[in-house]
C-alpha cells in the first residue's frame, strides 16, 4: 500500500510498494499480523533503513539513520573485519559500511589479506578492474573465496533485519528490497541463518515474515504512489475548500 507519509531516500520510495508485489517475494513461511508495524532494508551502494506504523486508515513511512549504527560483530571473524575496516575509518565502523555493496569488497579483501584465503588468479584479476559486489557474486558458486565472502556478508545482512524485527516489532514483515536483490536471491539461505540467530529472541522473529522483493524498478513505483497520493490529497483539499 502507498503511504502517505515524508518521503527520505529510495528506501523509503521501495517501502511504499514492497508489501504490494507477492509474486516477487522469496518468503519464509510465517503469517503477517495486519496493521503491525513493517520494516524495510535496502542495500546498495549504502545501506537504507525506514519502518512504517499503521495509522489505523494506510501505513506512514518513517525515516530513519538506522544504517550509521554500529555495527556489532557476533564471532571472533566479525570483530576482526570490524579491527580491519576500523583502522581506515578512524574507529568508528557503522552497519551501512559492513552491510552494503561496498562492504563485500571489503569482506573479500579482508578474507583475502588479513585471513590468507587463496584467491583465483582470473577472480582477482576481474576484481582488480571491477572492485563490486556483482563481481564477487558471479562467482560465488565457483571460487571458494568469492563463497566464503558472500556467506559472510549474507549472514550479516540477515542479521541487520533481524535486528530489524526485533527493534520495531515488525510483525507485518521485515522487507528486503532494492535492485541489488535480484543479485543475491540464490543465496537467501544465509539471510534466514543471520535473522533467526538471536539467542532466546528467536521465538519472537520466528513470528515474523521476512521476505525478498525482487521487483525491478520498485523505487520509481513507489515515488510515483506517492506522488499520487499527494496529488489527491491537493484534490480533495480543493474540492472542501470550494
Amino acid at each position: 500500500p502507498a503511504s502517505s507519509g515524508t518521503l527520505e531516500g529510495p528506501t523509503a520510495a521501495l517501502s511504499c510498494t514492497s508489501t504490494s508485489s507477492p509474486s516477487d517475494r522469496q518468503p519464509l513461511p510465517r503469517l503477517t499480523r495486519p496493521y503491525a508495524p513493517i520494516a524495510c532494508l535496502g542495500p546498495g551502494t549504502g545501506l537504507g533503513e525506514v519502518f512504517m506504523v499503521h495509522t489505523g486508515t494506510q501505513y506512514t513511512v518513517c525515516s530513519s539513520e538506522g544504517c550509521n549504527s554500529d555495527f556489532v560483530p557476533r564471532t571472533r571473524t566479525e570483530w576482526e573485519l570490524r579491527e580491519y575496516i576500523a583502522k581506515e575509518t578512524g574507529g568508528y565502523v557503522e552497519v551501512e559500511r559492513i552491510v552494503s555493496g561496498q562492504g563485500i569488497a571489503l569482506i573479500y579483501t579482508f578474507l583475502r589479506d588479513i585471513k590468507h584465503q587463496s584467491c583465483s588468479k582470473a577472480v582477482e584479476a576481474q576484481f582488480k578492474t571491477d572492485p563490486s559486489g556483482a563481481t564477487i557474486f558471479q562467482h560465488a558458486r565457483d571460487d571458494p573465496l568469492c563463497k566464503m565472502t558472500v556467506k559472510l556478508f549474507m549472514e550479516m545482512l540477515g542479521a541487520e533485519a533481524g535486528n530489524m524485527g526485533l527493534r520495531y516489532l515488525a510483525y507485518g514483515g521485515v522487507y528486503l528490497v532494492g535492485g541489488f536483490v535480484p543479485q543475491i536471491k540464490d543465496h537467501l539461505a544465509g539471510l534466514a541463518v543471520g535473522f533467526l540467530a538471536k539467542g532466546h529472541a528467536k521465538e519472537i522473529l520466528q513470528a515474523i515474515p521476512f521476505h525478498a522483493v525482487t521487483t525491478i524498478g520498485l523505487g520509481l513505483t513507489g515515488a510515483q504512489l506517492y506522488a499520487w497520493d499527494l496529488l489527491h490529497d491537493s484534490d480533495s483539499t480543493s474540492s472542501s475548500v470550494a
